[in-house]
């Protein structure tokens, strides 16, 4: 079994650092977000004012999974309609999802966000809060997901990244020492955190 894993949080969470930390303990796993996995499929570069192309990106991503590679997606997912995505190429290729929302006080995701430049404009700026603040508006309780019948196949933990706490939503019994280990990495990366 190779579940395939979907971060989701705020910008300055922790999630890029997190899926940083798993993927680098998780060696067959590659790691995506938006901007790199169209480079790695050769697609234009993204731009804030949409993508002409994102059909290709759906397909390219579908061809991979279905020809046994794992990824762990690095994005916000703060709607259903972009995590529903992800759910079903997991329940097209037979595998599970784990779901991983990282979470930390708004007020300290407010000072870890960096500018973010995509096509020249600056999308997300450090200093200005009602970025910020639109899109803690738009995130949507993740936790109402897993009610769906047609999303069985996932599993949701939340990682508090400022005081290094796991919480297991819904762990399927067949994900319980995926999810063990997945604990035992951010532990680990909370040890060195400290030293």
């Amino acid at each position: 079994m190779k579940p395939l894993i979907l971060m989701a949080g705020l910008p300055g969470t922790g999630k890029t650092y997190t899926a940083g930390r798993l993927v680098t303990s998780l060696k067959d796993f590659s790691y995506l977000n938006v901007e790199n996995a169209r480079k790695a499929f050769g697609l234009d570069p993204y731009s804030v004012n949409g993508s002409p192309d994102y059909d290709e990106y759906i397909e390219r991503i579908c061809s991979s999974i279905s020809n046994g590679r794992r990824f762990l997606f690095d994005m916000s997912s703060s709607t259903y309609e972009v995590r529903e995505h992800y759910y079903k190429w997991a329940k097209y290729i037979g595998e599970p999802l784990l779901l991983i929302k990282t979470q930390c006080l708004e007020a300290t995701a407010k000072t870890r966000i960096i500018p973010q430049l995509y096509a020249g404009n600056t999308v997300l700026s450090p200093n200005d809060s009602a970025t910020c603040d639109t899109l803690t508006d738009k995130l949507e309780d993740l936790s109402l997901d897993l009610e769906r019948p047609e999303n069985n196949h996932v599993s949701m933990i939340t990682y508090n990244t400022e005081i290094h706490k796991v919480d297991e939503i819904k762990v399927r019994d067949d994900m319980y020492h995926f999810v063990q280990s997945i604990k035992s990495i951010l532990f680990s990366s909370q040890l060195e955190s400290r030293h």
